[in-house]
């Protein structure tokens, strides 16, 4: 089972858990433990899911509703289609559906980058691990291709000869993210973030660095290569960047 077929099983779970009686949702939710992108994903749907349950059960019930469905069935009149109590109960399911999706959903859309670089503040701000440590930056790329997070991304000259650290994955609000990680003199260290500018609005034109000081003391270099979109940055400040860069 690949991590699609996983959603798609997963998908089926209530808020709180299931008992995964069935053999293809046991083994979607053993991935979880192994698979820390699906399990964040996961992690999103649920709570999502939560809060709309709680919102649905916020609509009150009518106190005489079950004496006027006891009465409703006393009879049934001939009325043309359009105006049967079915339509329209089925009308107003899709109704409240649809204003409910705009309510707590809003309206489709594409992120700004600007979004994007408020998640790398505090993912850098917060990070506490890696998904793989390693030196050489051709297994990283190969680690992250296997995984069908962005890969061949273009480095500053700067970076492309020095030691990574490791990389890891995220899932951010359903587009794949790649971090790859540099330490720079013997106590700071650069994120490297890479993303599809395509998933964005508003990306930096072009591979000039735009500078950017972000919350948690977190200084950020972006711009655009291709059709990747990259945000560098460091706790060590701008001038670190700058010399980098």
């Amino acid at each position: 089972m690949n991590r699609d077929e996983a959603k798609f099983m997963l998908c089926a779970c209530p808020p709180g858990g299931v008992q995964a009686d069935d053999p293809q949702l046991r083994e979607a939710l053993e991935m979880l433990e192994r698979d820390p992108v699906l399990a964040e994903w996961f992690a999103q749907e649920q709570a999502l899911d939560s809060r709309l349950s709680g919102k649905l059960r916020a609509f009150p019930v009518p106190p005489d509703l079950k004496a006027q469905l006891l009465a409703a069935r006393k009879f049934v009149p001939l009325r043309p289609w359009w105006q049967r109590r079915g339509w329209l109960a089925a009308a107003a399911c899709l109704l409240l559906a649809a204003t409910l999706a705009v309510l707590f959903l809003g309206p489709a859309r594409e992120p700004q980058f600007a979004e994007f670089q408020d998640y790398v503040a505090d993912t850098t701000a917060t990070l506490d691990h890696l998904d793989l440590a390693s030196h050489d930056l051709a297994e990283l790329r190969q680690w992250l291709q296997h995984r069908g997070a962005p890969n061949d991304f273009v480095l500053p000259a700067s970076l492309s000869g020095r030691p990574s650290i490791g990389c890891r994955i995220f899932d951010w609000r359903g587009r794949e993210v790649s971090l790859v990680c540099f330490r720079i003199g013997e106590s700071h260290e650069v994120h490297l973030f890479v993303i599809d500018a395509s998933k964005l609005r508003n990306v930096p034109a072009g591979t000039t660095p735009q500078y950017a000081k972000l919350d948690h003391g977190i200084s950020a270099a972006a711009w655009s290569n291709g059709r990747h979109s990259y945000v560098l940055a460091t706790d060590a400040g701008e001038e670190a960047l700058k010399r980098l860069l």
